[in-house]
């Protein structure tokens, strides 16, 4: 079964998820074809190739694959594989986070704040930025902590800054993971709002921690 590869892939034996996700793929499988693309995207288990990963990408998102609608996102925000085109990626990024695809939440969120492929919209970049840091994105933690630090489309709250700051620092994200340069940013974020806050407001924070 295709389902049976994700396992191995999460063990990071990523040549053994190649050679199991390749005939899967080759028999028109969207997981085996989102599998392929992923692999071909970030180069596990086989050579970087941005070119493959938008071809197997493609096909698997056209089944509505989530993954690989985040990864066609990807690659035309970034222009890898293809032309950079940030319209195109906003509508990959928002068919997968329809699915609710964490990845694809967070870059919309990140696409909103920063005006790229639709007007800067910082009421959209906080829903999405909260939908994709309830699921605990830590990279979207930090967003709506500077947003509620600086009032970007929500009034200046504190006491929110360090709730969801706090949530980055001790949650971590996955992908920081021996990346002192990475959490070192979530600890400093948690440390700059601190001292602008009243001892009550930072106790008042804590409390709202899970």
């Amino acid at each position: 079964m295709v389902d049976g590869i994700y396992p191995i892939y999460s063990r990071k034996n990523f040549k053994q998820a190649y050679l199991m996700a390749y005939p899967f793929a080759m028999a028109g499988n969207a997981k085996g074809e989102s599998m392929l693309g992923s692999l071909y995207f970030f180069g596990l288990g086989t050579e970087k190739n941005y070119e493959k990963a938008l071809r197997w990408n493609g096909l698997a998102a056209s089944q509505g694959d989530p993954s690989a609608e985040w990864l066609m996102g990807r690659s035309y925000e970034m222009g890898l594989g293809t032309f950079r085109d940030y319209r195109l990626a906003m509508e990959w990024y928002q068919k997968s986070a329809d699915q609710g695809f964490t990845r694809a939440c967070h870059r919309l969120g990140r696409m909103y704040l920063d005006g790229q492929g639709v007007p800067k919209d910082y009421a959209q970049a906080l829903k999405w930025f909260t939908i994709a840091g309830k699921q605990n994105w830590a990279w979207s933690q930090t967003a709506l902590g500077t947003m509620y630090a600086r009032g970007l489309g929500v009034k200046k709250d504190y006491v929110q800054a360090y709730r969801w700051y706090a949530l980055a620092a001790r949650g971590r994200h996955p992908e920081a993971e021996g990346a002192p340069e990475s959490e070192k940013v979530y600890s400093d974020n948690l440390e700059r709002i601190k001292k602008l806050m009243t001892p009550q407001q930072v106790q008042e924070a804590e409390n709202l921690q899970p």
